[in-house]
């Protein structure tokens, strides 16, 4: 999964409109709206404003765009348990 489709996803999930996301992260709805429909790119920031306004970890998303291999739990990130990023961006 995309993580533009990701955001999109939990935000209807949790019934939040784009207005109800912006003033939860502090973004323009139309930001976050070009964001979601994969128009622009994200940048950090605004990814972790998104990421905090959706109460997701960077973990889950991380996780769900396919940063992780298949054979990583939340647990061996966390603790630190020897990851190499793959060579591929997001």
């Amino acid at each position: 999964m995309r993580g533009n489709e990701y955001i999109r996803m939990k935000r209807i999930e949790q019934g939040l409109s784009l207005r109800d996301l912006s003033a939860k992260c502090g973004m323009s709805h139309a930001q976050i709206a070009s964001i979601e429909r994969g128009e622009h790119k994200i940048i950090f920031d605004n990814l972790l404003k998104i990421m905090n306004g959706l109460e997701i970890s960077m973990y889950d998303f991380l996780n769900v765009v396919g940063y992780f291999p298949p054979s990583y739990s939340k647990e061996d990130v966390v603790a630190g348990g020897g990851f190499e990023p793959p060579a591929f961006g997001l």
